[in-house]
């Protein structure tokens, strides 16, 4: 009698089991769902962000594109990073007001006004800079490039246009 039961039991979960599972393998209807709404603000890839505080916030990417907002990102203005042919990689920002932005063929290039206006560093190199990190105690900003087997750093101190290579660490 026990026995039946627990078959009896085992039973209907499996019924249960595999009425659920029938029921759920039918077509999903999406049009049921509301999807959020995404405005664009640029048609371009975005390849790095960079913030200072909770409300001031710059993107960069495909043809120089830099976009700031000002208000945690509910509205964004275009900045005219003065590179039209080259992705930008890498975007830091060390305060409200000074930033460097790196990228395809040795691109590097500063603002000292919050990237109204964006200047040329000369870099040294010809290689793709992936990838921008500033040692803020110091100031000093070190940059990644894809030469092939190894990794090449370049850095800049505090006032300097030029970039340096130096060896790691």
């Amino acid at each position: 009698m026990i026995s039946d039961r627990r078959l009896l039991k085992s039973f209907l979960v499996a019924a249960v089991f595999t009425a659920f599972l029938f029921a759920g393998c039918g077509k999903f209807d999406r049009s049921s769902i509301k999807m959020p709404e995404i405005k664009l603000v640029t048609p371009e890839n975005l390849h790095s962000i960079s913030s200072v505080d909770s409300g001031h916030t710059w993107v960069c990417g495909n043809y120089g594109t830099i976009l700031f907002s000002a208000d945690s990102g509910r509205t964004w203005q275009q900045q005219d990073s003065g590179i039209n042919e080259y992705l930008l990689d890498s975007i830091v920002f060390t305060d409200i007001k000074n930033g460097w932005a790196v990228g395809v063929n040795g691109t590097v290039i500063h603002t000292a006004d919050s990237g109204k206006t964006w200047v040329k560093q000369k870099s040294g190199t010809n290689s793709n800079l992936l990838d921008l990190f500033l040692l803020i105690r110091i100031m000093a900003g070190q940059s990644v490039s894809s030469e092939p087997l190894f990794t090449r750093l370049m850095a800049a101190r505090p006032g300097e246009v030029r970039w340096r290579h130096r060896t790691p660490f």
